[in-house]
């Protein structure tokens, strides 16, 4: 179902955008008024490409004449440093098992030369 935020009255606006963020992130802790504030404030200038980023990865998006808000999934990622050996290397913390090997020069001209043809 579509329907006008502009045209809402503000309260009614408020308990839309609560709801919302309530069926996107479960809950409604970590929210305030203030947030709410904000999306409100972005929805109605209106700028398309504008967004805000709130608690729990949520986001609210304006998207031509849309309201977009959606749960940002975002993958964690973390720098590792590892010392790596001739032959295999287990890592099971990132799921990666690889051998490591040293290659002559020709070797290298043979798989450069193979990705060209």
């Amino acid at each position: 179902m579509q329907i006008c935020l502009k045209k809402l009255d503000k309260s009614i606006k408020y308990r839309v955008i609560r709801r919302s963020i309530e069926d996107i992130a479960g809950n409604i802790q970590g929210f305030g008024e203030q947030h709410i504030a904000s999306i409100v404030n972005l929805f109605e200038t209106g700028e398309t490409g504008k967004e805000t980023h709130l608690p729990n990865n949520i986001v609210a998006k304006i998207d031509y004449n849309d309201l977009k808000i959606y749960r940002d999934i975002l993958e964690k990622t973390e720098d590792f440093i590892c010392k790596l050996d001739l032959g295999v290397n287990d890592f099971p913390i990132l799921g990666y098992r690889f051998n490591l090997e040293i290659l002559s020069k020709e070797e290298l001209k043979d798989i450069s030369k193979k990705k060209r043809d």
